[in-house]
């Protein structure tokens, strides 16, 4: 019989979401929400359930896993798990069996991109430029309660919060040893990582002119995947806003979404060329 919707209800509401295909197209890996009344919280764990229909199965049983993302042979699935601080980025076999940590970072992992040969993943994450050699995660986080001295218009972002001495740069972590590599130095925030056919190179996005703050120039640079002392190649021009959002074929363009101005309107499919 009809009835009027309650507040029971609307907590009682699961929800799935980033739905990540598998590359065979069987199987396809989501997380789901479900709301913790008690705790006044979200909860999300990862689940899966086949293309042609049928019973999901549960895959975590953490209370925040999120953007899963499938290895190119589809063995395994990297996602993002927040336990007790910043999410840090795990690995599951796709067969079964326990997730294994990759990251410990002081301010956590960003969203995952698999390597073309699924042996490295790579992430845009936080990193806090005023952090001195061997500094520990608590000394870290300590600086980022303390008052903020704002001396830039973008010193705060929706989501994160206040920034202070933060900047986002391009991480590069190996699936099998753990270690990561940091790829990207300076003021400048890099985001939107994207490998080169080949995994030689990152493509992403940054603004790294001094008037950033007041523009709405983004450009699309490439680094080197594996030299962290190589210098990053502009291959937008400068007055541009684009996000990277892929590769040709051939590995000799980068795709981008955006404008070729900075004003304000819809944005269009880029195409730069490396050389």
């Amino acid at each position: 019989m009809n009835r009027t919707a309650t507040v029971d209800d609307l907590l009682a509401i699961a929800s799935p979401e980033q739905p990540a295909l598998s590359p065979d197209g069987t199987r396809v890996v989501y997380a789901l929400r479900t709301t913790d009344r008690d705790a006044d919280r979200d909860r999300r764990s990862l689940w899966q359930v086949s293309t042609t229909g049928g019973e999901p199965e549960r895959l975590t049983r953490g209370d925040a896993d999120s953007t899963p993302v499938w290895s190119p042979d589809g063995s395994a699935l990297a996602f993002l798990r927040a336990e007790d601080g910043p999410a840090q980025l795990w690995v599951l076999p796709a067969s079964g069996g326990e997730a294994r940590a990759l990251t410990a970072l002081p301010l956590g992992a960003g969203s995952p991109q698999w390597s073309p040969d699924g042996a490295r993943i790579a992430f845009a994450a936080p990193v806090d430029s005023a952090a001195l050699p061997g500094e520990g995660a608590e000394t870290i986080l300590t600086r980022r309660s303390a008052p903020t001295v704002a001396d830039r218009l973008g010193y705060k972002i929706d989501g994160a919060g206040r920034l202070g001495t933060l900047v986002q740069q391009l991480h590069v972590v190996d699936v099998a040893t753990g270690a990561v590599a940091v790829l990207t130095r300076g003021h400048a925030h890099a985001s939107d990582p994207f490998w080169s056919p080949d995994g030689s190179l990152l493509a992403y996005s940054s603004a790294p002119d001094d008037d950033a703050d007041l523009t709405l120039r983004i450009q699309v640079f490439v680094t080197s995947s594996t030299d962290a002392n190589s210098a990053p190649v502009r291959v937008s021009a400068a007055a541009v806003q684009a996000s990277a959002v892929g590769w040709s074929a051939d590995g000799r363009h980068v795709l981008a979404a955006g404008r070729t101005d900075t004003e304000v309107g819809n944005a269009g499919l880029l195409l730069f060329p490396l050389a």
